[in-house]
């Protein structure tokens, strides 16, 4: 058995290159430079802020929609009105 030398490691990227990679995933920057801990949170918490865009956009969607459906109905909507969103508001922060 012969011993194959080690691979070289890739050299670290510029500071170009780091950020375009963080900019396209979220801490690839930071993984690519060894920070592998801070490339982990920042991928965490990239993803955590990006799941509760979501749902709240998808909330808003649905607040529109049943707005929407009651003035279609011919009923009147007030400027707050209650609909999915500010039901989940309520329900969170209500009484």
């Amino acid at each position: 058995m012969t011993n194959s030398p080690t691979p070289a490691l890739e050299p670290p990227p510029g500071p170009t290159a780091a950020a375009l990679r963080s900019l396209l995933v979220p801490g690839w920057g930071q993984w690519a430079l060894g920070q592998r801990t801070k490339a982990a949170i920042i991928l965490f918490g990239s993803l955590v802020l990006a799941c509760g865009c979501g749902l709240f956009n998808l909330l808003a969607a649905l607040d529109a929609f049943q707005l929407a459906g009651k003035r279609a109905r011919g009923e009147e909507i007030g400027p707050y009105e209650n609909g999915a969103l500010a039901g989940l508001i309520d329900d969170l922060f209500g009484p």
